[in-house]
C-alpha cells in the first residue's frame, strides 16, 4: 500500500454469521455470555457478576452458551451447575442458539485483550446489548463507554443500570451498535 499511493488501505473484519433471529420479546432479566467455554473467556467472572446482581435484588438469568469440548469447560459446568440464575448451554446447534439469543436482552463478555471478539459481534448482530471488558478489539465493536468495564464491580454496576432502564433504552443502544 505504501509503495503505490493509488491503493487505499482497508480494514477487514472476520466474517460474522448473521443468524436470522426474531426478537419479538427479549426477556428483560436475561443476560447471555457467548463463546468458547475456556479459561481465557473468564466465565467464572461472569458467574460472579451475575451472582452480585442477584444479591443486589436483580432476578437475572445468565445463560452461558458456546463450544464446550475442553476439560476447562467441564470443570466450569461442574463448579456452577445447579446454581440459581445460571444456565449452561454447551454446543448448541444453530437454531437452538438463535432461540437463546432471541431471549437475551443483554450480553456479558469478560475476556481481556481479544483481537476481535466474534462472540461480541454475533451478539450485536442479534440485537443484544453487550457489556464488555474495556480492552482489545471489542472496544471498536462497543464504542460506548457505558457498555465497557475495567473491573467486575464496574460490570455489575453497568448491567444494573441497564436492567433498571426501560427496554426502549436498550433497543436504542442496540440500534446504535448495529
Amino acid at each position: 500500500v505504501r509503495a503505490d499511493p493509488r491503493l487505499a488501505p482497508a480494514l477487514l473484519y472476520p466474517p460474522c454469521p448473521a443468524r436470522a433471529i426474531r426478537r419479538d420479546r427479549p426477556e428483560p432479566m436475561r443476560i447471555l455470555a457467548l463463546g468458547r467455554m475456556t479459561t481465557g473467556k473468564r466465565l467464572d467472572e461472569a458467574v460472579d457478576i451475575a451472582n452480585r446482581l442477584v444479591a443486589g435484588g436483580w432476578p437475572v438469568t445468565l445463560d452461558i452458551a458456546g463450544r464446550a469440548g475442553t476439560r476447562a469447560a467441564r470443570r466450569l459446568v461442574r463448579r456452577h451447575a445447579g446454581r440459581p440464575g445460571i444456565a449452561f448451554h454447551p454446543d448448541l446447534p444453530g437454531p437452538e442458539l438463535a432461540v437463546l439469543m432471541a431471549r437475551a436482552r443483554l450480553g456479558l463478555h469478560c475476556a481481556r485483550h481479544e483481537h476481535f471478539g466474534m462472540a461480541v459481534a454475533e451478539m450485536i448482530a442479534a440485537g443484544i446489548v453487550p457489556v464488555v471488558h474495556d480492552s482489545g478489539g471489542v472496544r471498536e465493536l462497543v464504542p460506548l463507554p457505558e457498555l465497557r468495564f475495567r473491573r467486575p464491580a464496574d460490570a455489575t454496576a453497568r448491567l444494573a443500570a441497564l436492567l433498571a432502564s426501560p427496554m426502549r433504552h436498550t433497543e436504542t443502544l442496540a440500534r446504535q451498535l448495529a
